[in-house]
């Protein structure tokens, strides 16, 4: 695109200038390779978002433990 000259000059992309582009599309064979690796490692995002956000409502729980049991008096913090 940069040898057509056109740049940031170019008053409009026409379907005409987009079908005069040529992509290199890979197999169908090549695409569904991709498409399953992908997807796996979506499932492994997926789950360790998952098991962060367990770990995050986990520490919360006991931040909310700990800060009751501080102002009940039930644990001594006078020393720490």
């Amino acid at each position: 695109m940069e040898s057509s000259g056109g740049g940031s000059t170019r008053a409009a992309l026409t379907c005409d200038y987009l079908r005069s582009i040529r992509v290199t599309v890979p197999p169908l064979r090549e695409q569904s390779e991709a498409v399953k690796l992908i997807a796996a490692h979506e499932a492994m995002a997926m789950d360790l978002i998952r098991k962060i956000t367990e770990g995050i409502d986990r520490l919360k729980e006991l931040r909310t433990a700990l800060i009751s049991a501080a102002v009940t008096g039930k644990i001594d913090i006078r020393a720490a």
